[in-house]
This record gives structure tokens, C-alpha cells and sequence, in this order.
């Protein structure tokens, strides 16, 4: 019975131990993309989020860009969005979805950006600055096309270019999104 208190014991000392240990790379990748996670429209950010579930309107290239097949054959739909931030921030979006005859499915094209005004430099020498300016933006445009398989059942993919630049230097990439719908039946 000794024993058994003894390893349970030091079973209870050792498992704060390992749930500490996971936190050494918890900042590992936070940084790069980030204006991604900034929502668009302003029905899916009354939602928080979980428009994901439910996207049918041109913000759904956004959420879920199965959700653009959803949208009826006859019509097209442009969602614009703008919002200022504190620090002079910027953020714009623009997505458009439309049909083309012959063609089953919905297309999108969107893009969105995170923008700053020009900057004065400022460095440890030369504090009130150095008569030059810098700028920082992020920006991402993309392809989207999406189809409905059946009444209940929809898929659609993303390709995205993806840029992020401050000052002299920048970054960019390729990124794909999937995405499905599928309607339970429920209300």
C-alpha cells in the first residue's frame, strides 16, 4: 500500500511537469499571416466565426469557400469591406462570385489587404528621426471555385497569393483552401 501512495505521488509531481513542457514552442509560427484572421462581413463576425458552417453569400470566400455554390445560378455578388484600426491601420476586402454559363459551379475572386501609412524612421541615434519613411502591408488575392454535388453536399478550393512586406523587405507565398458543406436536414 506504501508503494502504491509512493508512485502515485510521484505521478502527481510529474504531471505538471509535463504540461509545462509542451508550452517551449508555443509562439513557434504565430507570426507570419496574421491579417488572415481578421473576418469579413459583418454577419459572420455577429457570429464569431461560425458563419463557417452556414456561408451562402460572397463573404463565404472568406469562411468556407464551398459555400459560394450555394449562391443561385442567375445572380452574382460583391461584398466590399472596410475597416480603419488604431495605429492607422487599414483593412479592406473585396470579393466578387459570379457563374459562367456551361460551366457548373460558382467562381470567386477576392482580395484583401492590411495597409499603413508611410512612417518616419526613427532609430537609437536618431530619435526624432532620420528624414526617411517606411511602410508596412500584407495583402492576399485569390482564385475560388466551388460546385454542389447534390442538394445537400458542396466543395470548393482557393488559391491564394499571399504578400507581407515592411519596409525594404517582404515575403510571399501559395496557399490553398478546401473547403465542404454538407446540409444535415436539421432547421
Amino acid at each position: 500500500m506504501k508503494r502504491l501512495i509512493a508512485a502515485v505521488a510521484l505521478a502527481g509531481l510529474l504531471v505538471p511537469g509535463l504540461a509545462l513542457s509542451a508550452n517551449i514552442f508555443e509562439k513557434v509560427g504565430t507570426f507570419d499571416g496574421q491579417f488572415l484572421k481578421i473576418g469579413v462581413g459583418a454577419r459572420g463576425a455577429a457570429m464569431g466565426g461560425a458563419f463557417v458552417a452556414v456561408a451562402d453569400d460572397a463573404t463565404a470566400l472568406y469562411y468556407n469557400c464551398a459555400g459560394i455554390a450555394r449562391i443561385d445560378t442567375d445572380r452574382s455578388e460583391l461584398s466590399l469591406n472596410h475597416a480603419n484600426w488604431p495605429a492607422e491601420l487599414n483593412f479592406d476586402q473585396v470579393g466578387y462570385v459570379f457563374h459562367m454559363k456551361k460551366i457548373p459551379g460558382a467562381f470567386g475572386l477576392h482580395v484583401r489587404s492590411l495597409s499603413m501609412q508611410p512612417m518616419e524612421e526613427t532609430t537609437a541615434y536618431q530619435p526624432y528621426g532620420t528624414g526617411r519613411t517606411f511602410d508596412a502591408g500584407m495583402m492576399a488575392f485569390g482564385a475560388t471555385y466551388a460546385r454542389s454535388f447534390t442538394d445537400k453536399f458542396s466543395a470548393g478550393v482557393t488559391a491564394n497569393y499571399i504578400h507581407e512586406g515592411l519596409a525594404e523587405l517582404s515575403n510571399s507565398t501559395v496557399a490553398f483552401d478546401i473547403g465542404t458543406l454538407y446540409d444535415v436536414g436539421t432547421a
